[in-house]
C-alpha cells in the first residue's frame, strides 16, 4: 500500500505573487517549475547585486535590468496580452526563457544549477516527457473530444523540466500550477491486442491528493506527417490513495489487465455487500489515509468490465493509538477479520469476503443500526 510519491522539493517562490499573475509571461512562469525557481533566483540575484554597487550605479543598473525585462518577450515571441497560455506558445517560449534567465543570472555572478543530467531513455525515439501527459488527464470524456498531444513538440518544449525515474521504473516530472508544484508519473505496462500501450498514470494536480488511473496511450501520425499524435482512452479509474488508488498493476495477457487497489475498511465491506455498505456509510473508516489493504481486480482492456478476484487485509485501523473510543463498528470488524486471519497480511476470496460481511452485519450492527 505504498505511494510512490516523487520525491521532489518545494518549488521556490517566483519574484513577484503567481496568484496574482495576469500578463502572459507571468502566468508561463507560474505554470512552470523551472521558471518559477529561475525567476525567483533572479530577485534576489539582482537584489544582491545592486546591495554590491555604488549608489551613483544602481539607477543604471536597474534600467538595464528594466530593459532586459521586456526583452523576454520579443527574444521569446511572448504576447504582452492575453489570459491563456496555448501548448504552442508554451512549448516555445519556456525553453526560450529557459536559457535567457540562465544567461542573466551568470552576467550577475549568480549562475543557476545546471540542468540534471537526464536518466538513460529519456533521449530515446519516441520517449514521451511526463508533461505531455497532462492534456490527457484534464480531458473532458463528456465532451466527446479526445486530447491529442504532438509527442516530438511537446517533449521538445519541456525538455528544460528535469525527468526523473520512479523506483517502479517509470518516468516522473514536476509542474506547477498558479506557482505551487504540482507532479505527474507514469509507468508502461505493456502493449494492449486493441493497439496501443496501457499505461499507469499518477499525479497530484494541487494539495495531498495522490490519483492514479489506468489508461491506453495510442500514437498516430499527425495529418502532416511530421510528427506522432498521442492519444489517452481511460480504462480504470483509480482514486486518491486508501480511496481506491492504484497500487500495483500488470498485464496478464494482451486484453487483460490485473489491478490492486487500495481500499479502506468502507471499501472493503462495500466489496462485498454494497448495499450494506451504503446503508451504513458512516459505520467504518473511508479517509483517503484509512488504508486497510487491497482489492484484486482483473479488467477487461476491449469491455473495461471489472471482476474482483480477492482481497489481502495488510493493517487494521483500529490498531491506530488515535482512533475515537466509540468508533465500535470498526473495531467490532477488525475483530472479525482478527478472528478469521489471527497473521496479516491475509488474503480473502470474495465469498471469505462476501461471510466477513455477513458477520458483520449480524454481530457489529445489531446495536449501532437497529
Amino acid at each position: 500500500m505504498g505511494f510512490l510519491t516523487p520525491a521532489f522539493a518545494r518549488a521556490q517562490e517566483a519574484s513577484f505573487d503567481c496568484l496574482k499573475a495576469a500578463a502572459p509571461i507571468e502566468l508561463l512562469i507560474c505554470s512552470d517549475p523551472d521558471l518559477i525557481v529561475l525567476d525567483g533566483s533572479l530577485g534576489s540575484a539582482f537584489e544582491a547585486s545592486q546591495a554590491r554597487l555604488p549608489a551613483e550605479k544602481r539607477a543604471a543598473a536597474l534600467t538595464e535590468q528594466r530593459a532586459w525585462l521586456a526583452q523576454r518577450l520579443t527574444r521569446c515571441e511572448i504576447p504582452s496580452r492575453g489570459d491563456e497560455i496555448s501548448p504552442s506558445l508554451r512549448w516555445r517560449a519556456a525553453p526560450c526563457l529557459d536559457e535567457l534567465y540562465r544567461a542573466r543570472l551568470s552576467a550577475l555572478g549568480a549562475p543557476a544549477a545546471p540542468t540534471p543530467q537526464p536518466p538513460n531513455g529519456v533521449a530515446e525515439a519516441g520517449f514521451i516527457h511526463p508533461a505531455c501527459l497532462w492534456s490527457l488527464v484534464e480531458q473532458d470524456p463528456e465532451t466527446g473530444m479526445a486530447a491529442r498531444v504532438p509527442i516530438a513538440a511537446c517533449t521538445l518544449g519541456n525538455r528544460h523540466i528535469p525527468v526523473t525515474e520512479t523506483d517502479d521504473g517509470g518516468w516522473s516530472a514536476e509542474s506547477a500550477s498558479d506557482g505551487y508544484p504540482i507532479w505527474l508519473s507514469y509507468r508502461i505496462l505493456g502493449k494492449v491486442a486493441s493497439g496501443g500501450d496501457a499505461a499507469v498514470i499518477s499525479y497530484n494536480s494541487g494539495g495531498s491528493g495522490h490519483f492514479s488511473e489506468i489508461y491506453v496511450l495510442r500514437r498516430a501520425a499527425s495529418p502532416d506527417h511530421k510528427d506522432t499524435m498521442l492519444t489517452g482512452e481511460i480504462i480504470g479509474g483509480g482514486g486518491d490513495r486508501c480511496n481506491g488508488g492504484i497500487d500495483q498493476a500488470k498485464l496478464l495477457d494482451a486484453n487483460t489487465l490485473q489491478v490492486d487497489f487500495n481500499v479502506t475498511p468502507q471499501d472493503l465491506l462495500s466489496e462485498a455487500d454494497e448495499d450494506m455498505a451504503n446503508d451504513n456509510i458512516d459505520a467504518l473508516a473511508f479517509c483517503a489515509i484509512c488504508c486497510t489493504g487491497t482489492v484484486r481486480r482483473t479488467i477487461d482492456v476491449t469491455s473495461k468490465n471489472e471482476k474482483t478476484i480477492s482481497a489481502t487485509v495488510v493493517e487494521l485501523v483500529s490498531d491506530d493509538a488515535d482512533m475515537d473510543e466509540d468508533e465500535g463498528a470498526q473495531k467490532c470488524f477488525d475483530g472479525l477479520i482478527h478472528k478469521a486471519a489471527p497473521t496479516l497480511p491475509h488474503t480473502f476470496s470474495l465469498a471469505d469476503l462476501k461471510a466477513l460481511a455477513a458477520s458483520f452485519s449480524k454481530t457489529c450492527l445489531k446495536t449501532e443500526h437497529p
